[in-house]
Protein backbone atom coordinates (compact mmCIF):
# COMPACT_ATOMS: atom_id res chain seq x y z
CA UNK A 1 0.00 0.00 0.00
CA UNK A 2 2.85 2.40 0.84
CA UNK A 3 4.21 1.84 -2.68
CA UNK A 4 0.90 2.98 -4.16
CA UNK A 5 0.88 6.16 -2.09
CA UNK A 6 4.32 7.10 -3.37
CA UNK A 7 3.48 6.68 -7.02
CA UNK A 8 2.00 9.93 -8.37
CA UNK A 9 0.34 8.05 -11.26
CA UNK A 10 -1.83 6.07 -8.85
CA UNK A 11 -3.19 9.15 -7.06
CA UNK A 12 -6.60 10.60 -7.69
CA UNK A 13 -6.62 13.57 -10.10
CA UNK A 14 -7.67 16.02 -7.35
CA UNK A 15 -4.94 14.81 -5.01
CA UNK A 16 -2.35 15.01 -7.81
CA UNK A 17 -3.42 18.59 -8.56
CA UNK A 18 -3.13 19.61 -4.89
CA UNK A 19 0.28 17.96 -4.68
CA UNK A 20 1.44 19.88 -7.76
CA UNK A 21 0.19 23.17 -6.26
CA UNK A 22 2.06 22.49 -3.01
CA UNK A 23 5.23 21.66 -4.94
CA UNK A 24 4.96 24.90 -6.95
CA UNK A 25 4.43 26.94 -3.75
CA UNK A 26 7.55 25.31 -2.26
CA UNK A 27 9.55 26.10 -5.39
CA UNK A 28 9.87 22.44 -6.42
CA UNK A 29 9.17 20.78 -9.76
CA UNK A 30 5.48 19.93 -10.21
CA UNK A 31 5.92 16.16 -10.41
CA UNK A 32 8.29 15.66 -7.46
CA UNK A 33 7.24 13.05 -4.91
CA UNK A 34 8.87 12.64 -1.50
CA UNK A 35 9.75 9.11 -0.44
CA UNK A 36 11.08 7.88 2.90
CA UNK A 37 14.75 6.82 3.07
CA UNK A 38 15.55 3.20 2.36
CA UNK A 39 15.91 0.75 5.24
CA UNK A 40 19.64 0.41 4.54
CA UNK A 41 20.51 4.10 4.95
CA UNK A 42 21.86 5.15 8.35
CA UNK A 43 19.75 7.71 10.18
CA UNK A 44 22.11 8.01 13.15
CA UNK A 45 25.83 7.51 12.96
CA UNK A 46 27.56 5.95 15.97
CA UNK A 47 30.89 7.58 16.85
CA UNK A 48 32.61 5.16 19.28
CA UNK A 49 35.44 7.59 20.05
CA UNK A 50 32.92 10.25 21.13
CA UNK A 51 34.51 12.72 18.70
CA UNK A 52 31.35 13.94 16.98
CA UNK A 53 30.98 17.72 16.73
CA UNK A 54 28.74 19.17 19.42
CA UNK A 55 26.89 22.23 18.20
CA UNK A 56 27.24 25.28 20.37
CA UNK A 57 25.57 28.66 20.50
CA UNK A 58 26.87 31.63 18.58
CA UNK A 59 26.22 33.88 21.61
CA UNK A 60 28.04 33.48 24.94
CA UNK A 61 26.13 32.57 28.09
CA UNK A 62 25.35 35.47 30.49
CA UNK A 63 23.94 35.71 34.01
CA UNK A 64 21.69 38.53 35.24
CA UNK A 65 21.32 39.98 38.77
CA UNK A 66 18.74 37.32 39.72
CA UNK A 67 21.11 34.48 38.79
CA UNK A 68 19.22 33.56 35.60
CA UNK A 69 21.43 32.29 32.76
CA UNK A 70 20.71 32.84 29.07
CA UNK A 71 22.38 33.66 25.76
CA UNK A 72 20.21 36.75 25.43
CA UNK A 73 17.93 38.68 27.78
CA UNK A 74 14.90 40.62 26.55
CA UNK A 75 13.25 43.55 28.33
CA UNK A 76 9.73 44.82 27.64
CA UNK A 77 9.50 48.43 26.49
CA UNK A 78 6.98 50.07 28.84
CA UNK A 79 5.63 52.42 26.15
CA UNK A 80 5.20 50.04 23.20
CA UNK A 81 5.16 46.64 24.93
CA UNK A 82 7.76 45.30 22.50
CA UNK A 83 10.57 43.02 23.64
CA UNK A 84 14.03 44.46 23.09
CA UNK A 85 17.43 42.84 23.71
CA UNK A 86 19.13 43.99 26.90
CA UNK A 87 22.70 45.23 26.56
CA UNK A 88 25.44 42.98 27.92
CA UNK A 89 27.03 45.75 30.00
CA UNK A 90 24.82 44.89 33.02
CA UNK A 91 25.35 41.13 32.63
CA UNK A 92 28.33 38.98 33.61
CA UNK A 93 29.67 36.17 31.39
CA UNK A 94 29.21 32.62 32.67
CA UNK A 95 32.16 30.24 32.62
CA UNK A 96 34.97 32.80 32.74
CA UNK A 97 37.48 32.19 29.96
CA UNK A 98 35.30 29.50 28.38
CA UNK A 99 32.70 32.14 27.52
CA UNK A 100 35.23 34.10 25.45
CA UNK A 101 35.39 33.73 21.71
CA UNK A 102 38.61 32.45 20.16
CA UNK A 103 39.58 33.78 16.72
CA UNK A 104 42.53 33.10 14.44
CA UNK A 105 43.57 35.01 11.32
CA UNK A 106 45.06 33.30 8.27
CA UNK A 107 48.59 34.60 7.61
CA UNK A 108 49.71 31.91 5.15
CA UNK A 109 49.48 33.01 1.53
CA UNK A 110 47.40 32.21 -0.54
CA UNK A 111 45.11 30.22 1.84
CA UNK A 112 44.73 27.40 4.36
CA UNK A 113 42.69 24.26 3.69
CA UNK A 114 39.77 23.26 5.88
CA UNK A 115 39.65 19.49 6.32
CA UNK A 116 36.90 17.10 7.41
CA UNK A 117 39.17 15.49 10.04
CA UNK A 118 42.42 16.55 11.78
CA UNK A 119 44.55 14.87 9.11
CA UNK A 120 46.33 16.30 6.06
CA UNK A 121 44.98 13.41 3.95
CA UNK A 122 41.34 14.02 5.01
CA UNK A 123 38.82 15.36 2.50
CA UNK A 124 38.91 19.14 1.98
CA UNK A 125 35.61 20.90 2.83
CA UNK A 126 36.74 24.47 2.15
CA UNK A 127 39.54 27.01 2.41
CA UNK A 128 40.19 30.43 3.92
CA UNK A 129 42.28 33.06 2.16
CA UNK A 130 45.05 35.05 3.81
CA UNK A 131 43.70 37.88 5.98
CA UNK A 132 40.40 36.11 6.74
CA UNK A 133 39.41 35.19 10.29
CA UNK A 134 38.19 31.87 11.71
CA UNK A 135 36.24 31.26 14.90
CA UNK A 136 37.68 28.27 16.76
CA UNK A 137 35.99 25.80 19.09
CA UNK A 138 39.04 23.82 20.30
CA UNK A 139 42.70 23.01 19.69
CA UNK A 140 43.87 19.40 19.28
CA UNK A 141 47.45 18.48 20.20
CA UNK A 142 48.58 22.06 19.55
CA UNK A 143 48.55 21.26 15.81
CA UNK A 144 44.92 21.37 14.66
CA UNK A 145 42.14 23.92 15.20
CA UNK A 146 38.54 22.70 15.26
CA UNK A 147 36.17 25.24 13.74
CA UNK A 148 33.26 26.63 15.73
CA UNK A 149 29.78 25.43 14.61
CA UNK A 150 29.01 28.96 13.36
CA UNK A 151 31.85 28.53 10.82
CA UNK A 152 30.58 25.08 9.80
CA UNK A 153 27.20 26.51 8.78
CA UNK A 154 28.95 28.66 6.16
CA UNK A 155 30.69 25.56 4.78
CA UNK A 156 27.66 23.26 5.00
CA UNK A 157 29.95 20.76 6.74
CA UNK A 158 29.55 18.62 9.86
CA UNK A 159 33.12 19.12 11.00
CA UNK A 160 36.00 21.40 10.04
CA UNK A 161 39.70 21.35 10.97
CA UNK A 162 42.56 23.67 10.03
CA UNK A 163 46.20 22.70 10.50
CA UNK A 164 48.09 25.18 12.67
CA UNK A 165 51.50 23.46 12.71
CA UNK A 166 53.56 24.27 9.58
CA UNK A 167 55.54 21.01 9.87
CA UNK A 168 52.29 19.02 9.85
CA UNK A 169 51.32 20.92 6.68
CA UNK A 170 54.65 20.07 5.04
CA UNK A 171 56.08 23.61 5.32
CA UNK A 172 59.31 24.86 6.96
CA UNK A 173 59.12 25.08 10.77
CA UNK A 174 59.35 28.89 10.95
CA UNK A 175 56.48 29.77 8.58
CA UNK A 176 53.23 30.47 10.51
CA UNK A 177 49.86 29.55 9.01
CA UNK A 178 47.55 31.31 11.48
CA UNK A 179 47.85 33.75 14.35
CA UNK A 180 45.53 34.26 17.30
CA UNK A 181 43.64 37.57 17.22
CA UNK A 182 41.24 39.29 19.59
CA UNK A 183 37.50 39.01 18.92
Amino acid sequence: MLGKLQEPRSLDAKVRKLQEEINVMMGLPRNVCFTPPSQKSEFLLFRPAGDAPVPGYSLPLYQDDDGDEAHEFLDEDEETGELKPRGTDTLKPVGGAEAEEVWYQVVHNPAVMIREQPDEKARMVGRKKAGKRLRIQSVKDGKWLQLHPSELVKLAAQEGWVVMDPVEAGLPAGSPLLEKVSP
